[in-house]
């Protein structure tokens, strides 16, 4: 019996030690951890906390000034704030925040918005940070598309709509008719005669794109009333400029600016113009190889161009001719290209500058150089004629020349018809001349009355 009772204690121990170590096993505590951190200007709270299984935790995020709260990131990818989560295992977050106040690429759409995050600052772009199509050039005057603009298509810019227009559209459309004010010129190359003997056309293209023309021939040639600004056009890639204001009456604006500097042939650009008298002192016309009629007809111009390097120039044919008021110094030109000087001063009113440094000695055609020239009466006799073949006409009617030529070489020259008709007050020893190769001297000094002293010894019929 007592054995038996023992047993049973025995057992019972036993069974009270086993059941003591389940509810102790049942009872261990399990602890979870939150950990956040931070990407970007702000903060996060808590960084670190511990829970229970089931427990409820809250994490806040707290921007600083000028960013944003743009989500979670981690164990969990959320946007909402405060996050309410319920803690059964470890979890890390990171707080991410965006600084909207930053613009790196300077087009004044900050960072977190911008869709094309490296635009260049001089483009103005929308309102996703994307370049516009039309696009307002560096001299604040000037509207231009980009490459990907679409020809034919109308672009907004500020509030109004422009037109992307290319060489055939351009001239398909009405000078008189259609606005040539709201078009976007970009992919136009040719300008050659567009406003010619558009009598009426003045429209303000000042606006117009022209930095990829190369033709502007005879583009304002008889455009009687065109007298707008187109000052800030950039002519920089234009090489022919010839006739472009000629019988242009009204034009009289400033075009000092201008980049002439490809531009090889000038020829008749200002012809007939009566107005125009603007300061072109400081255009490189180092490239020009044609000036005939440059300046001929002009009423009004009469500016400085001492500086022009001229020695490229092969033509300068009737270059100021008729102009009734030019008088400015050229004294300083090299003309050493220059083979036709024909009518280059004939019936100029005013024109009487020091040309005695001229090398002309590969001139071949004087002919009325300075027929009907006025005023003209400076010191020639230096000059290089050897090269010369016709002087017909030279000082005819020439009313004030009466300079000592005899040094010239002539013997080159085989036509000297009206050479002195009516010069009269032309008196100088020319007996000295080589004359033997002249056949035409008819009218030589046809009414030159005052000239006494002796005349070259010509044997054709005068």
């Amino acid at each position: 019996m007592t054995r038996y009772y023992i047993l049973l204690a025995f057992l019972l121990f036993g069974l009270s030690s086993c059941e003591k170590e389940i509810i102790e096993e049942k009872e261990e505590i399990i602890i979870y951890k939150l950990t956040t951190q931070v990407e970007g200007k702000g903060t996060a709270s808590p960084l670190y906390d511990e829970y229970l299984l089931n427990d409820s935790a809250i994490v806040t995020a707290t921007p600083d000034p000028g960013n944003v709260f743009t989500g979670w990131t981690g164990d969990i990818t959320t946007t909402t704030n405060p996050l309410i989560m319920r803690m059964y295992k470890d979890i890390n977050l990171t707080a991410n925040f965006l600084d909207i106040s930053s613009d790196s690429d300077k087009d004044g759409v900050e960072d977190y918005i911008d869709q094309c995050p490296e635009t260049p600052s001089k483009y103005i772009v929308d309102e996703n940070g994307c370049p516009k199509m039309i696009q307002l050039a560096e001299n604040g005057i000037t509207l231009y598309c980009l490459q990907e603009a679409e020809i034919g298509q109308e672009y907004e810019y500020n509030g109004e709509m422009y037109k992307i227009v290319n060489n055939s559209i351009l001239r398909s459309m009405d000078v008189y008719n259609d606005d040539l004010t709201h078009i976007i010129t970009t992919f136009v190359t040719d300008m050659k005669s567009l406003f010619s003997s558009r009598y009426n056309f003045n429209q303000n293209i000042s606006r117009w794109d022209v930095s990829n023309v190369t033709n502007m021939q005879a583009t304002f040639v008889a455009a009687k009333s065109f007298n707008q600004d187109i000052s800030s056009w950039n002519v920089s890639n234009v090489t022919n400029m010839a006739g472009m204001f000629s019988e242009a009456s009204a034009f009289n604006q400033d075009l000092s600016t201008w980049d002439v500097s490809n531009v090889t042939n000038m020829s008749t650009m200002f012809y007939s113009t009566e107005f125009f008298d603007q300061d072109l002192s400081n255009w490189n016309v180092s490239n020009v190889i044609y000036m005939q009629n440059m300046f001929r007809k002009t009423k009004s111009f009469n500016q400085d161009l001492s500086a022009w390097d001229v020695s490229k120039v092969q033509n300068m044919e009737y270059m100021f001719s008729e102009s009734q008021v030019f008088n400015n110094d050229i004294s300083t030109w090299d003309v050493s290209s220059v083979t036709n000087m024909e009518s280059m001063f004939s019936h100029t009113i005013s024109f009487n500058q020091d040309i005695s440094n001229w090398n002309v000695s590969n001139v071949t055609r004087m002919v009325s150089m300075f027929e009907r020239s006025k005023a003209f009466n400076q010191n020639i006799s230096n000059w290089d004629v050897k090269n010369v073949i016709r002087m017909n006409s030279m000082f005819r009617r020439a009313e004030a020349f009466d300079q000592d030529i005899s040094d010239w070489n002539v013997s080159n020259v085989y036509n000297m018809e009206f050479m002195f008709a009516y010069a009269d007050k032309f008196n100088q020893d020319l007996s000295s001349w080589d004359v033997g190769k002249v056949e035409y001297c008819s009218f030589f000094a046809f009414a030159a009355f005052n000239w006494s002293l002796p005349k070259p010894d010509l044997t054709c019929t005068q």
